[in-house]
């Protein structure tokens, strides 16, 4: 009778000890633990995402502004039909229009500007210096459409033109009273003391002019 009660007693507490040890510290921690790996487990997928988006954000380069080539357009000879070295007189008959503008002593013994007339909408914004008898440039500015051969033209930036002719594009600094100015520089050798000028304003080219030197780099103009 005692032997049966005394065992009783013994698996009462063996029950009660298993059931504190489940329902105890050990049960918080292991509850903790999974909690704690669950949280690493999602900081880690976060990374891993912020990452992700890192690798693939790239940046965007503005394109290059491109203009389309003018029906009539400038080289470093001239413009259409006019080229440098040409009286007047020839160039007029060559381009089929009167050229406007005279000499004028009180600015110059040597040179002055010829426009075409205005309704030749090819030649807008154009004006051609004569130097000693004949055409030495050709300018381009008053926001006008006409470009060079390759396109370049009024508005086209500096990264533009080094696109455009790579390695012949040069600093002109003396060819340029306030800004800056770039020069294009013929690779052939009978186009030598040939010059396109592009002057900028607010990073863009806002006007230019093309001729022989050393009349294509006065930046005055016929002073």
């Amino acid at each position: 009778m005692r032997a049966a009660a005394l065992r009783r007693l013994v698996g009462l507490c063996a029950v009660a000890l298993v059931a504190s040890a489940c329902s105890g510290d050990d049960a918080g921690t292991t509850t903790t633990l999974a909690t704690s790996t669950t949280a690493a487990t999602t900081t880690t997928a976060a990374a891993t995402t912020t990452s992700t988006l890192a690798t693939t954000t790239t940046t965007t380069q503005a394109p290059s502004i491109t203009l389309p080539r003018s029906e009539v357009f400038v080289t470093t000879v001239g413009m259409g039909p006019i080229r440098v070295g040409m009286t007047v007189e020839q160039a007029e008959e060559a381009a089929g229009f009167a050229l406007e503008g005279e000499p004028d002593p009180d600015v110059s013994a040597t040179c002055y500007i010829v426009t075409p007339p205005a309704d030749q909408p090819d030649y807008a914004g154009v004006a051609f210096m004569v130097d000693d008898g004949g055409i030495a440039r050709v300018e381009v500015r008053d926001s006008s459409a006409v470009t060079t051969r390759s396109g370049a033209g009024i508005g086209v930036t500096e990264t533009t033109l080094r696109e455009m002719f790579p390695g012949r594009i040069e600093p002109a600094p003396d060819f340029v009273v306030d800004g800056d100015a770039l020069q294009f520089v013929p690779a052939d050798e009978a186009d030598a003391d040939y010059r396109v000028v592009f002057v900028f304003a607010d990073d863009v080219v806002s006007e230019f002019r093309a001729g022989v030197l050393p009349a294509v780099g006065y930046s005055e103009g016929c002073l």
